[in-house]
Parts: structure tokens; C-alpha cells; sequence
């Protein structure tokens, strides 16, 4: 199985200190140095619209599709983060209170964090600054978690701390499309 393989993978990799890289990784210091990201019609996307206006945070409307399309069990969030300038910093405020506080709270774990790098079929700019992969017990669980007032006074921190984040469930391959 495919899919296992990698969660497999990604376990191994948790136990031997991989989520201890969440806060490491957000604490590596200074932004990463590229061009802005430009469209398909090379406009720069900060020419083309407002950045700081950009969604990183899930709206009401999308939680409540993101809970009907619920299909039961677990659920795995992929988390693609662009940070501001001096972002990275903040970000890592935000991190460990989700580490120490929130994932604990509502029986989550990260399966893997880690520093964008080398970005392949895609446009100069694209890349991602860091990738998150946060396992739930259930949609439910991160829609509660959101909506803890605790946890709204923290996640001010991600906000500010990002220009753009794409925040993606997950739902698992069926068997037939998986490998051994």
C-alpha cells in the first residue's frame, strides 16, 4: 500500500524526532530569498493583488463544507505555508502553543514538518516556505479546535506570520489504488 508506505514512513520518521522539527524548523531564521510568485501571464502576484489580503485562515463558510463532506475517522490536514517578513518568527510562537496546547487538547498529532525546498512543475515563485502534515481524530476535532476560544487568542500569531497557506484535507486512497 502506497499511502501506508508513506504514513508508515512519516511515523518512523515522528519517532525519531521529526515533530521536535516543528519548532526547529520555524526558528531557522530569516526568510527564504526568491522572486514573487507571478501568475501564468508573468504579472507578480504582489502586483496583482493584495497579498496581505489573501486567505490564511479557514473561513466559516469552508468549515461548514469541510464538516459535510465529512466521511467519518480520521482526517489528515497538508498545511502549505508562504510566511510574511519576519513571519518565520511568529509562526514559531504559534507552533509550540499548537504543540504544547491545542494538538494535545484535541487528540491530534503532526505526522511531518519540514522546510519547503526544490520545487518541481512549478512556476518560478510558487514554492513553499513550509509544509505541515497534521492528523485529526476527526473533522469534528479541528472544527472544535478552531473554535476554542483558547486557541483564537494563538492563532493571531499564524496570521500575522503568513502571506498565503493552504490548509487541505485529506481523505485516504481506496485499497485498490494503493501499493505495496
Amino acid at each position: 500500500m502506497l499511502i501506508g508506505a508513506v504514513v508508515t514512513k512519516m511515523r518512523v520518521a515522528q519517532r525519531s524526532g521529526l515533530v521536535q522539527a516543528l519548532t526547529a524548523f520555524t526558528t531557522a531564521g530569516g526568510e527564504h530569498s526568491r522572486p514573487p510568485a507571478r501568475s501564468s501571464r508573468g504579472i507578480a502576484v504582489s502586483d496583482a493583488c493584495d497579498t496581505a489580503k489573501m486567505g490564511v485562515d479557514p473561513r466559516g463558510k469552508d468549515l461548514k463544507r469541510y464538516l459535510s463532506e465529512d466521511s467519518g475517522g480520521p482526517v489528515v490536514m497538508l498545511n502549505l505555508l508562504r510566511y510574511a517578513e519576519g513571519g518565520r518568527e511568529l509562526y514559531a510562537r504559534y507552533a509550540e502553543a499548537l504543540r504544547e496546547t491545542f494538538l494535545p487538547r484535541y487528540g491530534a498529532e503532526v505526522l511531518y514538518a519540514g522546510e519547503g525546498s526544490t520545487a518541481l512543475g512549478a512556476e518560478s515563485g510558487q514554492q513553499w516556505d513550509a509544509v505541515l502534515v497534521v492528523r485529526y481524530p476527526s473533522r469534528q476535532a479541528f472544527s472544535d479546535m478552531v473554535a476554542d476560544p483558547d486557541y483564537q487568542q494563538v492563532t493571531q500569531w499564524r496570521t500575522a506570520a503568513l502571506t498565503e497557506a493552504v490548509l487541505q484535507a485529506t481523505v485516504p486512497w481506496p485499497t485498490e489504488h494503493s501499493a505495496t
